[in-house]
């Protein structure tokens, strides 16, 4: 579900009550999302102007696109055999996108493919280190975006603490602590 509210929800559709996984990491309404072909991960289009990519259960997107010239996105396809992504935004085009940014569309000499899974499995066998877990996760993000996610990041840090000093001074059992999953879900219709 993606929502107005920056973030996207995963729901179990035998159990609406409460959302099985919440993905933050907009800072602007998101419009549109699709799924792989595949089913393990899915993709968002916001109107913050970027494209995130997730793997389905995970909290954090593992990807970001953008360009300086693309407008508010509307709307995010995957290509049928899970290689590329389509975006259409304000600006009236149609970018085409690659779903691993560093891939090439062309087949792999014998060389290159082994030089790729010796640098995949050298990431992997050192993935805990510090410096290799912060190069893994860096995304580069436009100043505009990171500006809006420090402002966002401190409204939420300001309900908690408000949210914790009402607690705090009321009543035992007064004022319950409620989980962000289930925070969202206003009413269950059946």
């Amino acid at each position: 579900l993606a929502s107005e509210d920056h973030d996207l929800y995963t729901f179990d559709m035998r159990k609406l009550d409460h959302a099985i996984c919440v993905h933050s990491g907009h800072v602007s309404a998101v419009l549109d999302l699709d799924y792989s072909p595949t089913g393990t991960q899915f993709v968002s289009a916001s109107y913050d102007k970027t494209i995130r990519l997730w793997n389905v259960g995970e909290k954090a997107a593992y990807n970001v696109y953008h360009t300086k010239r693309m407008q508010r996105l509307s709307c995010i396809r995957w290509s049928m055999d899970a290689s590329y992504l389509l975006s259409g935004s304000d600006d009236t085009n149609v970018r085409l996108w690659r779903a691993v940014a560093n891939e090439r569309s062309t087949p792999l000499l014998a060389r290159e493919k082994k030089k790729r899974d010796y640098s995949n499995a050298l990431i992997e066998k050192h993935k805990h280190l510090p410096e290799v877990r912060r190069i893994k996760k860096h995304t580069h993000l436009p100043k505009r975006v990171m500006k809006a996610a420090l402002v966002k990041d401190t409204v939420r840090g300001t309900q908690k603490k408000r949210e914790k000093n009402r607690r705090a001074h009321s009543a035992p059992g007064s004022v319950p602590k409620v989980d962000r999953k289930k925070k969202q879900v206003w009413a269950v219709q059946e």
